[in-house]
């Protein structure tokens, strides 16, 4: 079994701004990484900044970064 080493900065329940956007933490979930190491991200809560809709997003377990603020449907595509 992996043990991991959570920050304890964050906590299940706890809210985050990033730019404006409300961010809730609703669940830590286990990844394993390209490398093949195993790792926990965060999933948050919020709404697309376009339509409104809720939807959830992960960020890597040390901060919230960058995180998307659109729903899948309103994302930026990226060219493939």
């Amino acid at each position: 079994m992996t043990e991991y080493k959570m920050t304890p900065r964050f906590a299940i329940g706890m809210s985050a701004d990033w730019r404006g956007q409300q961010y809730n933490l609703i669940g830590i979930e286990p990844r394993c990484r390209r490398d093949g190491r195993d790792t926990l991200v965060l999933v948050w809560q919020t709404c697309c900044l376009t339509c409104g809709v809720s939807f959830t997003t992960t960020t890597a377990q040390r901060k919230l970064k960058k995180p998307n603020r659109n729903c899948p449907t309103h994302a930026k595509k990226r060219p493939s």
